[in-house]
């Protein structure tokens, strides 16, 4: 059942033309720059979008000007882990690695205890935070850290919010969830 949400999820990402998706983003980006939890943060733990999922370059771009610290994840395979690099710009310090993807290129890990707010990407959510990840479960284990006590935002199109998602035991929910549409404090009482 899961697997087959997540193709419909990635369904609907892959069919959405690239005029909309950079206007939703740029919405989205909006309502992100907006929220007092990323007023406030000096450290923002943010993604490198993958060219289907919501762009928060400008996002980003902002919390710099801000004089924000911005940290983007670097994956370890070998440990299944994503550990959180300093970036200062979205071209020069970032490099091409595994399977393509785009990540940090320094080496000036940050400690957890120090970011404020983590956006987190996803393929889907439902209106309770649960996410839908790419199938590798490196945000679930990112958000359970104990050392981790940002606030924690997910970031998605709003056609991309289910009504509920199949939920395993590892599976990690954020507090509030961002879209083009608005935000969406999750209840985080409710548990099943």
């Amino acid at each position: 059942m899961k697997e087959t949400i997540r193709r419909e999820l990635r369904q609907n990402l892959a069919a959405m033309r690239d005029g909309l998706r950079q206007e939703l983003s740029v919405r989205a980006c909006e309502v992100l720059l907006s929220l007092p939890e990323f007023r406030r943060a000096a450290t923002v733990m943010a993604y490198i979008p993958l060219p289907d999922e919501l762009d928060i370059s400008p996002a980003i771009r902002a919390a710099w000007g801000q004089g924000k610290v911005v940290v983007m994840p670097r994956i370890i395979w070998a440990q299944h882990e994503l550990r959180p690099i300093v970036t200062h710009n979205l071209d020069e310090d970032l490099m091409v690695s595994r399977h393509g993807l785009r990540e940090p290129a320094g080496s000036e890990e940050l400690s957890l205890s120090k970011i404020n707010l983590a956006i987190v990407p996803a393929v889907g959510f439902d209106r309770r935070g649960h996410r839908m990840g790419r199938g590798g479960g490196f945000y679930d284990r990112f958000l359970a850290r104990p050392q981790l006590r940002a606030s924690t935002v997910g970031v998605t199109f709003s056609q991309q919010i289910v009504e509920e998602l199949p939920v395993l035991s590892h599976d990690r929910r954020v507090q509030m969830i961002i879209t083009d549409a608005g935000v969406h404090h999750c209840n985080q009482l409710v548990e099943k």
